[in-house]
C-alpha cells in the first residue's frame, strides 16, 4: 500500500493487520510492499453488510442511488464518522463532482483534479488520511455545510485499473482523528460500492436486453399474425378461385352442350328428315335434284358448326396479334358464314395486356357474338374496345330481336351470359347486359389492368 504522506497526514497506528507485514517495519519496505491485503470488517459488521446489499439488491436491484446510500451510512456509523460522501471523475474535464449522496460537506460542488481529498486520491489512485483537516494546505477553500472538518480520510474507486472517483469521511469531532487502519476499512467499503454500481448497472443492461429481446418477440409474432392471416386470406381466394374455375367449367360444358343441341343436332335432324322425305319419293332421280341440293347444304352447314364447335372447345392460344387480331378474325367468319357484317372499334392507345385479360376478353366478345348469330338474327352487331389507364372497356351491340332479362330464367344458362359475367367478376371487373323485346342487345364488361 502506498501511503500519500503531507503535512497534516496521520502516522500508522503501531499495529494494522496488513497481510504479513507489520507497522513497525521500515516504512519504505511498506511502501513497496505490490501484495498487501487489506484489513478485515470485524466479522458482524461485515455479515451485517452483506446481507443488507443482498436485501437491496434482491427488493430493488435497479435502485443504485438507495444502495450507495445504505452503504455510505454504513461505512460512515461503522468508522463514527460525521460525514460520508463518494465523488466521480470526469476524465475529458478532468474535474470531480461531489454527488449529493450520503451527507457529503460540499454537495453538487465540482473541483478540479488534485483538488481537495478526493480529488488527491483520484489523481494518485491511494488511500488519502488527514489527521489534522484544518492545518492541511490542500483542503477545499469555501464554505463547509454543517461543522468544521477536523479530520478526513479518503479512498480511490476503482474500475480495473483506473481511478473513476473516490469515496471519503470527514469527522467533526476532535476526540475522533482518523488513521491508516480506518482507510483500510474504507476500502473495503469501496470495494463493496463499486459491486453496487456494477450490479445496478449489469441490472439495467439485462433489463434493458430484456426490453430489446421482448420487442422483438413482439414484432415477430405480430409479422407472424400477419402472415398467417395473410396466408388463410390466399387460401380462402384460392378455394374460391377452384370453385369458380369448377363452375366455369361446368358452364362451358354446359354451354358447348347447348351450342350442338341448338345448332348441330337441328341441322343434322333437318338433313335427317330430308333423307327419309327423299326414301319415300315415288320420283324419278333428277327429279330430287332439288331436294338433295338442299340436304347438301345442310350437312356443309353442319360440317361448318362443328368446326366451329371443335374450335370453341379448344383452349385459347393468342397469336402474335393478340386479341384484336382474334376479334377482327372472327367478325370476318360472321359475315363469311352468317352473312352479319360485324365492325370491331378501337378507343384509346393500344396497351399490351396480361394473357389472363385478353383471354377473358376474347372469351366474353365471342360469346357475345355467338348469342347475337345464333338467337338474336341481326343483320348489324358491332365491338367497341377501350383501352384506359386502369381496365379495359368492352361493349359489344347487336340489332336483333332483343329479349327481355327479367323473363330470362333459365334460358341464361344457354345464352352464356352467366359465364360472361363470372369471367368479368373472377378478374374484379364487372358486367352488364341491355335489352328488350325488338330493340337489340347491348352487352358491356370491364376488366382491370395492371401496369
Amino acid at each position: 500500500m502506498t501511503t500519500l504522506r503531507e503535512p497534516g497526514l496521520a502516522t500508522l497506528p503501531e499495529s494494522v493487520e496488513m497481510g504479513g507485514v507489520d507497522a513497525a517495519d521500515p516504512p519504505v519496505a511498506r511502501m513497496q510492499e505490490p501484495h498487501r491485503q487489506r484489513a478485515r470488517i470485524p466479522s458482524d459488521a461485515s455479515r451485517r453488510f452483506v446481507e443488507m446489499a443482498a436485501r437491496r439488491a434482491r427488493r430493488r436491484p435497479s435502485d443504485a442511488l438507495a444502495l450507495l446510500d445504505s452503504i455510505l451510512l454504513d461505512a460512515s456509523d461503522l468508522l463514527r464518522a460525521s460525514r460520508v460522501a463518494i465523488m466521480l471523475y470526469d476524465p475529458e474535464q478532468k474535474t470531480v463532482e461531489i454527488l449529493d449522496i450520503g451527507s457529503p460537506a460540499f454537495p453538487g460542488r465540482i473541483v478540479r483534479l488534485g483538488e481537495g481529498v478526493a480529488g488527491r486520491v483520484i489523481q494518485s489512485g491511494h488511500p488519502l488520511v488527514i489527521e489534522d483537516y484544518e492545518n492541511w494546505p490542500g483542503k477545499i477553500s469555501g464554505e463547509v455545510k454543517g461543522p468544521p472538518i477536523v479530520s478526513a480520510v479518503g479512498v480511490p474507486l476503482h474500475s480495473g485499473p483506473m481511478s473513476i472517483g473516490a469515496l471519503t469521511l470527514h469527522s467533526t469531532d476532535p476526540g475522533r482523528r482518523f488513521s491508516m487502519s480506518d482507510a483500510h476499512v474504507l476500502e473495503l467499503f469501496a470495494d463493496i460500492a463499486m459491486l453496487a454500481l456494477s450490479h445496478a448497472s449489469l441490472y439495467e443492461e439485462v433489463r434493458l436486453l430484456n426490453r430489446r429481446l421482448e420487442r422483438r418477440v413482439r414484432l415477430r409474432t405480430k409479422a407472424l399474425e400477419r402472415s398467417t392471416e395473410e396466408i388463410s386470406r390466399k387460401n380462402e381466394q384460392l378455394e374460391e378461385l377452384l370453385a369458380n374455375i369448377g363452375k366455369a367449367q361446368n358452364e362451358e360444358r354446359r354451354r358447348i352442350a347447348q351450342d350442338i343441341h341448338d345448332g348441330v343436332m337441328q341441322t343434322l335432324t333437318g338433313a335427317v328428315y330430308e333423307l327419309k322425305a327423299l326414301e319415300t319419293a315415288n320420283r324419278a332421280i333428277a327429279d330430287l335434284a332439288p331436294e338433295l341440293s338442299k340436304v347438301r347444304s345442310l350437312l356443309h352447314q353442319l360440317e361448318v358448326e362443328l368446326r366451329g364447335v371443335i374450335q370453341d372447345v379448344q383452349p385459347v392460344e393468342l397469336e402474335n396479334g393478340g386479341l384484336l387480331t382474334e376479334i377482327e378474325e372472327y367478325a370476318t367468319n360472321l359475315r363469311v358464314r352468317f352473312g352479319i357484317h360485324c365492325r370491331v372499334r378501337v378507343v384509346g392507345r393500344r396497351l399490351a395486356l396480361e394473357q389472363t385479360v385478353e383471354v377473358a376478353a376474347l372469351r366474353i366478345i365471342k360469346e357475345a357474338l355467338r348469342n347475337a348469330q345464333i338467337h338474336a338474327s341481326p343483320t348489324l352487331v358491332g365491338v367497341e374496345i377501350t383501352f384506359r389507364p386502369t381496365e379495359l372497356g368492352l361493349v359489344v351491340r347487336d340489332d336483333g330481336v332483343g329479349f327481355d332479362p327479367a323473363a330470362m330464367s333459365s334460358a341464361g344458362s344457354h345464352l352464356g351470359i352467366s359465364g360472361m359475367r363470372r369471367r368479368a367478376e373472377m378478374l374484379g371487373g364487372a358486367f352488364t347486359l341491355d335489352s328488350k323485346p325488338g330493340g337489340g342487345t347491348v352487352i358491356r364488361a370491364t376488366l382491370p389492368v395492371r401496369r
